[in-house]
């Protein structure tokens, strides 16, 4: 299901008649008073121009605040917690799916009001129904420091995933991906996560028992106890101390099987994946510990040197899924072995291999139209030479991994680099700013993008100004300073040393001359500046000579 636009009636007090594109195939219009909606194909659409696995790619860019984490809340059917009562919120989706037939969907809209230019009745969908056997997929990772308080849902014909934060399930891909990045050069440190479980996890009575025990001892006593209650069994804590302290837990998982025969294919999978998960311990951990609360850490380390025992690590996170699958079998909902889950790496490290993991999910999860990948600050954290080759890696690796899976992705995503703005087609880019007059944001479309000089994409589009402010105010200090009538005894040096501070060339020559003009030196002068160059005195009277016959020849044009 490709999304064409998103059309805005009223948002919250942050948007009012909008009409979001994303879709360089066909070209949405909105007519708001007379609810007319036209949807053009646009006849310079150049198909597969980011491989024949990607549909299209949009990015969303804009000042902090002006909207664009709203936008892809709204894609992705993230419901923020103070909006979802609010009747004044009006908008519609438009979709495609892979037969050539649009859907409309929309929240407190009336779609039945709404007049559909140029297409016939059986091209457009505007009821609801949708097979539930063919849902495409969408991914929202949501940047989980600024997630707000909230849901997701109404997304019948879609199958959504919120992603806020590493899962366990995500392990299936990501050592894979690791070893791509990492043969890239897009990562250079060795993976490493850690699990763990929380000592409120365990009840108070073990825990001075434990306190000298290892990590997976602790673990085990953990899921013992978990299943006891959970299944209500007959096991007294003096008889699971006990068998703890002697080291012995498979005579208390025998005893668990006895009374629970129905459970007994869990619990030797439960067996299994313990025995395996301490040799994997054993073999891979970095190093165990207690962070400030207590809770019991385990790190593992994944790096070049292991490579080739990948299907060691992949088998962990089968065995999990197997594991998890049969407990959700028998009801055992919220069952985990372990409770939680880190990456221990730089935020960029950790994001791309986030954004691969997933990509690499879907493909081995496929769906046959195409999924939408929606991504909250993509580059965020990513040194600026990742971020500039970063459109480029994602479209080569989904192109390379998805050359047999017949799955296509449309991405979309919001960012602050310039540097991905350069690899967009041309009216792909959609720029978010605030109307100071209405109050309201508001899209607009970026048109001359691709391969453009990317200091020129800053200016026009992104900043106002190519110093920071305070170089500004510290420059804007100096002129004002050179031009006052008054000299200021005292502070010549000063200023002179802050006029040198100055990179930019011309700026601080130009400087230097007012400075020369106003205090009557010679800063500027050319011997000044000779004084400045490592030359010996022959080298100085040839670069006089080139100077003053530079200025002849000048005199000589006039």
């Amino acid at each position: 299901m490709k999304l064409i636009a998103l059309v805005i009636k009223r948002y919250d007090n942050l948007f009012k008649n909008q009409i979001f594109n994303f879709s360089d195939e066909y070209k949405v219009d909105f007519n708001f008073e007379t609810n007319e909606l036209k949807i053009d194909k646009n006849s310079d659409y150049i198909e597969n121009f980011y491989g024949e696995s990607i549909y299209n790619i949009s990015p969303i860019v804009g000042i902090n605040g002006v909207g664009k984490s709203t936008i892809l809340n709204l894609i992705g059917y993230y419901h923020r917690a103070e909006d979802q009562n609010k009747d004044i919120n009006q908008f519609f989706h438009v979709y495609l799916d892979t037969n050539g037939k649009f859907y409309l969907r929309g929240e407190n809209y009336d779609l039945n009001s709404i007049t559909i230019e140029g297409l016939a009745t059986d091209q457009v969908d505007i009821n609801g129904y949708y097979d539930y056997q063919k849902r495409d997929k969408l991914i929202y990772i949501m940047n989980e420091d600024r997630r707000p308080i909230g849901s997701f849902g109404n997304y019948q014909f879609l199958e959504v995933h919120l992603i806020q934060d590493f899962g366990w399930y995500i392990l299936n891909g990501i050592f894979e991906v690791y070893e791509v990045l990492y043969s890239r050069g897009l990562v250079s440190s060795s993976y490493k996560f850690s699990f763990g479980f929380s000592k409120n996890s365990i009840p108070e009575k073990f825990l001075n028992v434990l306190e000298e025990k290892e990590f997976f001892f602790c673990l085990v006593l953990m899921v013992i106890v978990n299943i006891r209650n959970k299944f209500e069994l007959g096991l007294s804590d003096e008889e699971i101390e006990r068998h703890f302290v002697d080291g012995d837990y498979q005579t208390l998982f025998d005893k668990i099987t006895e009374e629970t025969e129905e459970k007994k294919d869990f619990i030797n999978s439960l067996v299994n994946f313990l025995n395996y998960l301490e040799q994997f311990i054993h073999e891979y951990k970095i190093k165990e510990y207690c962070d400030i609360m207590g809770n019991r850490i385990v790190e593992i380390g994944y790096g070049r040197e292991n490579f080739d025992n990948r299907f060691k690590f992949e088998k962990l996170y089968l065995d999990n899924e197997n594991l998890l699958n049969k407990a959700s079998d028998l009801k055992y909902h919220g069952f985990r072995v372990i409770d939680d889950f880190y990456y221990n790496m730089s935020t960029g490290e950790t994001n791309i291999l986030k954004v691969m993991s997933y990509v690499k999910w879907l493909q081995m999860n496929p769906s046959q139209g195409t999924c939408q990948l929606v991504v909250d600050e993509l580059e965020s954290g990513m040194h600026l030479e990742w971020s500039r080759s970063l459109i480029n890696f994602l479209v080569n690796y989904i192109n390379e991994i998805n050359k047999v899976g017949g799955m296509n992705f449309q991405l979309i995503f919001t960012t602050h680099s310039p540097y991905m703005l350069s690899d967009i087609k041309p009216g792909n880019v959609i720029m978010i700013e605030k109307n100071q007059e209405t109050g309201y944001s508001e899209g607009k479309v970026l048109q001359n993008t691709f391969a453009k000089n990317i200091q020129e994409i800053m200016k026009e589009n992104l900043i106002d100004n190519i110093y920071g402010d305070f170089a500004l105010a510290k420059i804007n200090s100096m002129i004002e300073r050179l031009n006052g009538e008054e000299e200021q005894e005292g502070n010549e040096e000063e200023l002179l040393k802050e006029i040198h501070l100055i990179s930019e060339p011309i700026l601080r020559n130009k400087l230097l001359e007012m400075y020369d003009k106003k205090y009557n030196t010679s800063e500027f002068s050319i011997e000044k500046q000779l004084q400045k160059l490592n030359l010996n005195e022959e080298q100085r009277q040839q670069v006089r000579a080139m100077i003053e016959e530079n200025i002849s020849n000048a005199d000589a044009d006039k």
